[in-house]
């Protein structure tokens, strides 16, 4: 959840409340304010500034000031003013429609580019590029993108299995194998039917990568590594997944490239070899789709053995 929809949802006394609202107000100007500063502009004390940053889960102030800083700086930056939830109106023309989704999703992948560090995708990858069995587990229709992702990793020989949380995951011992590693697919970091999947594993010491929103959930708590993504829909009301969708899409895209890129030869090997093996049927009427004809032998690289 975000710091500043725990603000919403929380109770605060009169002088916590008028901090709250002088810090979201002066939101760009507190970095540089200090405590004291900040308690003599709210007509309060430091000690109030202390306790509200206590109920909102931090050891102290400084931290908190730290982490509201960086969620207000994310939350004004990295997006267009198109809203993520209703992007569109009954009396809009379907030009404004195609170009206002273009628009939406070319900005959410942009928007989950900046929160996906290298080094986070680089530890994500020596995850996986260990683990015998890679499992991925999604709700609703996250799961649709859980099983393309399995598909492109068995194309280029890794084993990996996709799961609804309440399908026989916690019954078939893939959760036991502390050579496995599960990733956790959920937008809000709260979808209750996949919560015990994820302390299963972990009770059972396998690593965690969790793809969810930004702001601190029970997913992302107890997980080993996080992945961020775009976050700008609401739970409920809202037209579509559209972010959520397309930052979810280009995690996995970007893992399974990551992770091709570490055994490069091998799995261009495979990827190509068995699909010209097994799909040599196939034609194309476009040269753009027609494959060239010319020895596999010569052209696919060899792993290095």
């Amino acid at each position: 959840m975000l710091i500043i929809e725990k603000m919403k949802d929380q109770k605060f006394s009169d002088s916590q409340q008028a901090v709250i609202d002088y810090i979201i107000k002066e939101s760009e100007n507190i970095e540089k304010m200090t405590i004291q500063e900040i308690a003599k502009a709210c007509y309060t004390s430091n000690a109030t500034l202390i306790r509200l940053a206590h109920k909102l889960g931090y050891n102290g102030w400084d931290a908190f000031k730290a982490d509201f800083i960086k969620e207000q700086q994310y939350l004004t930056t990295h997006f267009s003013t198109i809203d993520a939830n209703i992007p569109f109106h009954k009396k809009e023309s379907l030009a404004s429609i195609i170009h206002k989704i273009s628009a939406l999703k070319i900005a959410a992948i942009e928007e989950t580019e900046a929160l996906l560090k290298p080094g986070l995708v680089r530890k994500a990858v020596e995850l996986l590029d260990q683990a015998d069995t890679i499992i991925v587990t999604g709700q609703n229709n996250t799961i649709y993108f859980a099983e393309n992702f399995a598909i492109k990793l068995g194309r280029i020989g890794r084993r990996c299995s996709a799961y609804t949380p309440n399908s026989e995951i916690r019954f078939n011992h893939e959760l036991e194998r502390k050579n496995n590693v599960l990733i956790v697919i959920s937008y809000s970091g709260e979808t209750h039917e996949t919560i015990p999947t994820l302390m299963l594993a972990k009770k059972n010491g396998l690593p965690i990568i969790a793809i969810t929103s930004i702001g601190e959930s029970t997913i992302s708590k107890n997980s080993t590594l996080v992945l961020p993504i775009c976050t700008r829909e609401k739970i409920y009301s809202k037209i579509s997944w559209y972010t959520s969708e397309t930052a979810i899409n280009y995690v996995l895209d970007t893992l399974y490239s990551a992770l091709f890129w570490k055994n490069y030869d091998e799995s261009m090997h495979l990827r190509i070899a068995t699909a010209r093996q097994n799909e040599y049927q196939r034609v194309a009427h476009s040269s753009i789709l027609a494959e060239d004809q010319y020895d596999s032998a010569n052209t696919i690289p060899k792993p290095k053995t």
